[in-house]
């Protein structure tokens, strides 16, 4: 019997890792048309609801890869290439003719043309099934205009009032000059363009102008951060919460907050993420919430340092290279992610970058130690590792030893796979367990856990899909990928799409709504990763176009395509900008009244415990025991509280919640403090 097994399987050709992979992805693709075909349209897209055992989902798909894989053999015209095409299109049509409301359909869409665009840069034959049938789906959506589903739709209900006008007109606006951009570039004389491009002095001098444009730039934000924190524009959450726990970390290196979980706690508790302590030297010597914003902001824009060194290792002209860096200073979400002040992601930026220049260069202890600090951001940063490791494992661009390939297995796999679960471990035996209530989207009533999560997204691909589709998702991902002139879909090899792991896990899978929040920190690490599947991109584009064409077109095209993204990047940044400095002038306007309430808070003392307004919370880090009065004990009198400090103006907003909440401690006999001033209300305990 072992015999015959042995001599059957020298028979068997050896299976390639990308005919397992397709084979994998057609036996899905089955799986999902047999759901569109049998389940109902609320559950295929707007309820989650129990379907089929993993177990039995899991056989089922692994069963009809073998067939496939069979079919192979047996068959010397069937192709998996030509199934997947075939099978893409049968889904996207189904999905699109079931789905419920307009912005699913669009999504589908959507899918359909980036399928498309990698089919077409592969040169498909049978590519062009995909338009088809997509086109035969427009009797149905022209029907779903006037005749929507009579279902639940709220959360891909189109939503006009979310719309901010000026925002629309700016990416307008930006489309039309990005236009004329590339208009302009690609019809300069030959001449000049080949002196300017053949000039190594040119290329300096280019570096030189980029290099001033962005320190300015990163002087602007400096500055403008650092007056948010002095004029009080802040808030508890986040940068109330982190300049408490720096001052806990002056004090005795621990990472105590009262602001969090309004309870004594370790930040470990919520989130594991020592890498702050890099930032503690600073602290210690400038102990102010604007010297935390300060380096924020320098340590996102360090991140241009590993990206020069990755351009160095790509095949681009020398006058490109320092074109890429300043569309990486204008990258939008590299400066709103900061929008809600200091939070652990920041580190992302740079470290990712060194972490991709570590893998090209094949570093070994160095890059362990990048990885380290990597899974020191936070416990959810293995993702990105985990992210990054698969595409230089699996990558053709860059060549690696099979030395190097191992390290990347046990550094960039298995170990932080392994941290992540002592992380979770840690979370849930020490602290608040892991966060998977961002998830409860994917969560059937009853059930919990990331395991549960996991089933359930393979388990439900149309309702995964569809979940992608809310109208917050689909601006998020357009606005990203206009951002980026829609390069990152156009990529040479399948697997650099592994890079798109982090943009869905972190903020596509989940209905946390400020996951897909450019003002939100979600967006650091997996926007990163985005700008560098562009650069893949803008490289396979000229060595394709430099191949075909003589290199003076080919440089042309490539900076109009540079041009058009920066444009764009710069556009968008600044809809989202143009009011960061309206505090600095209104600290300057009226500078007094601010050092006079930061002189106020100064005097609060530090051994009482104090319920404070939200924008007081960073001025008052040193207190160890400070609570925001509108979290505080769900907004109920306590009388443990020593002390209470809110704008004057509270008093006559009677309609606020931090009102009420004051009225409780009046009602209670507390009195105002003769340190009260005409902007700051101090209210103490009465003595007993």
């Amino acid at each position: 019997m072992f015999t015959r097994l042995s001599s059957l399987s020298r028979r068997l050709p050896m299976l390639k890792l990308e005919d397992c992979f397709l084979h994998l992805i057609n036996a899905f693709l089955v799986y999902a048309l047999l759901s569109l075909l049998v389940l109902p349209t609320e559950t295929l897209f707007i309820t989650l609801q129990a379907t089929v055992p993993f177990l039995l989902g899991l056989s089922f798909v692994l069963f009809i890869a073998g067939c496939f894989y069979l079919l192979t053999l047996r068959l010397d015209k069937f192709r998996p290439q030509i199934a997947f095409i075939g099978l893409i299109t049968a889904y996207l049509f189904l999905a699109i003719v079931k789905s419920p409301t307009l912005l699913i359909s669009a999504g589908f869409f959507l899918l359909g043309f980036a399928v498309y665009a990698k089919l077409s840069w592969e040169k498909n034959p049978y590519r062009q099934f995909l338009p088809l049938g997509l086109l035969l789906t427009f009797p149905k959506v022209t029907y779903l205009v006037y005749h929507p589903a009579a279902l639940d739709l709220q959360r891909f209900a189109i939503d006009h009032n979310s719309w901010n006008i000026n925002r629309i007109w700016m990416i307008l606006l930006s489309v039309l000059y990005a236009v004329c951009a590339y208009l302009l570039l690609s019809r300069l004389s030959d001449r000049l363009f080949s002196r300017a491009l053949g000039s190594q002095k040119n290329s300096r001098y280019v570096y030189g102008l980029v290099g001033l444009l962005g320190l300015a730039y990163v002087a602007y934000l400096c500055i403008v951060s650092a007056y948010n924190v002095t004029t009080l524009s802040v808030s508890t959450f986040d940068i109330g919460i982190f300049t408490q726990m720096f001052e806990s970390m002056k004090r005795d290196f621990s990472q105590v907050t009262t602001l969090e979980r309004d309870k004594f706690m370790s930040h470990f508790g919520v989130h594991i993420s020592p890498i702050y302590y890099l930032l503690l030297p600073f602290y210690y010597l400038l102990p102010y919430g604007e010297t935390l914003e300060v380096l924020q902001v320098l340590v996102v824009f360090s991140g241009v340092i590993p990206l020069y060194l990755i351009l160095k290792q790509m095949d681009f002209p020398a006058l490109i290279k320092p074109l890429i860096l300043l569309w990486f200073f204008v990258t939008p979400a590299l400066t709103t992610a900061g929008s809600y002040h200091l939070h652990e992601n920041c580190f992302l930026v740079p470290l990712l970058l060194w972490l991709i220049y570590a893998n090209l260069r094949q570093w070994k202890w160095r890059l362990v130690i990048i990885i380290l600090l990597t899974l020191m951001i936070k416990e959810d940063a293995f993702i990105y590792v985990v992210s990054v490791g698969l595409y230089f494992l699996l990558q053709k661009r860059f060549a690696l030893s099979k030395g190097s390939k191992r390290v990347i297995v046990l550094s960039q796999l298995l170990f932080p796979i392994l941290y992540f679960v002592a992380c979770l471990f840690i979370l849930n035996q020490y602290g608040e367990g892991a966060m998977v209530s961002r998830f409860d989207n994917f969560l059937l009533e009853g059930q919990e856990g990331l395991s549960k999560v996991l089933e359930n997204i393979l388990l439900n691909p149309s309702y995964t899909f569809a979940s992608f589709f809310s109208q917050a998702k689909l601006k998020y991902i357009f606005i990203l990928f206009l951002t980026q002139a829609f390069l990152p879909i156009l990529q040479r090899e399948w697997t650099n799409y592994l890079l798109f792991i982090p943009l869905v896990v972190i903020n596509l899978l989940s209905d946390w709504v400020y996951q897909v929040d450019f003002g939100f920190q979600y967006s650091y690490g997996s926007n990163t990763l985005t700008l560098y599947l562009s650069i893949l991109a803008l490289e396979a584009l000229w060595q394709h176009f430099s191949q075909k064409e003589n290199l003076v077109l080919a440089s042309k095209r490539i900076l109009a395509l540079i041009s058009l993204a920066t444009v764009f990047s710069a556009g968008i940044l600044y809809a989202h900008i143009n009011g960061w400095h309206n505090n600095t002038l209104s600290y300057f306007r009226d500078s007094q009244r601010f050092d006079d309430i930061q002189y106020t808070l100064s005097t609060i003392p530090r051994d009482k415990a104090v319920l404070a307004f939200h924008s007081y919370t960073v001025a008052l880090r040193a207190v160890p025991e400070l609570y925001d009065i509108f979290y505080h004990k769900e907004k109920e009198f306590d009388q443990e509280i020593d002390i209470v400090v809110v704008p004057r103006d509270i008093l006559n907003n009677t309609e606020s919640a931090e009102h009420k909440v004051l009225s409780l401690y009046l009602e209670n006999g507390y009195q105002e403090e003769a340190q009260s001033t005409e902007q700051v209300l101090i209210l103490e305990k009465p003595k007993p």
